[in-house]
């Protein structure tokens, strides 16, 4: 479940409040009193859970979770170079993101009981050779289905030509579904927000070699452009209306 912010200030006591209270924003501090930088990217249903990430003396940024306790590591993602948390389902049980170790990203899902699963995708389709990075953006709130984005590639480094696609992956499937296109030769999309149950998915799509814009997938079937112009949505209400 997705709260649509990229601040260093967030406020998680300012939540249930009536509307004459005044909202103060808190400093969340950073891992290990290192910094200087620390991204806060989404919030459990009740407040009291923040994910993203920090830097740290150890790595270059380390997913982390804030409570009223403080900051903490998401527990086993400590040894990576960089890695970040970006999702979180609504009871704080379920948390994605990505992870990377010389220049791989992987996506990850997260949970109490099971701790950490790299997510597997489809062979690369044509003309692709390779599965190059993937990250998991949104989780749905009850923690079921993520969704993100893998990019597949012809070649290596910076020449690499990329194939950027949209998965959603529910739990117990063995790999993640790639979600349709639109027709086109400007085929680049992104799925970064998901609903409650995960069935609507919201994100982007290029339309052109230099336009993308917002688009939602709603069961199986999409994207269905949600505007013309250089749009972005990343977030999606609980009933996706």
């Amino acid at each position: 479940m997705k709260t649509a912010f990229f601040l260093t200030l967030i406020s998680i006591a300012g939540l249930g409040i009536s509307a004459r209270a005044q909202v103060a924003f808190t400093p969340l501090g950073y891992l290990d009193g290192f910094g200087p930088t620390s991204e806060a990217y989404a919030v459990s249903a009740d407040g009291q859970k923040v994910v993203g990430y920090s830097t740290s003396s150890l790595t270059s940024n380390q997913a982390v979770w804030w409570t009223t306790e403080g900051i903490a590591a998401l527990p086993g993602e400590q040894n990576w170079l960089n890695n970040s948390a970006y999702g979180i389902s609504s009871d704080a049980s379920v948390i994605v993101g990505f992870n990377s170790w010389g220049g791989t990203e992987e996506a990850f899902y997260w949970s109490a009981t099971t701790k950490t699963r790299y997510l597997s995708f489809p062979p690369p389709p044509a003309p692709a050779t390779h599965t190059r990075a993937s990250a998991a953006w949104d989780v749905s709130a009850d923690g079921t289905v993520v969704v993100g984005g893998v990019i597949y590639a012809i070649g290596d480094g910076i020449n690499a030509t990329r194939y950027p696609r949209s998965f959603r992956w529910k739990v117990g499937d063995p790999a993640a579904t790639l979600l349709p296109q639109l027709p086109g030769d400007f085929r680049s999309d992104a799925a970064l927000g998901a609903s409650q149950d995960g069935s609507l998915v919201v994100g982007y799509a290029f339309t052109s070699l230099t336009t993308q814009a917002a688009v939602y997938w709603s069961a199986g079937a999409g994207p269905h452009l949600l505007s013309k112009a250089t749009d972005t949505v990343q977030a999606v209400s609980a009933n996706a209306v």
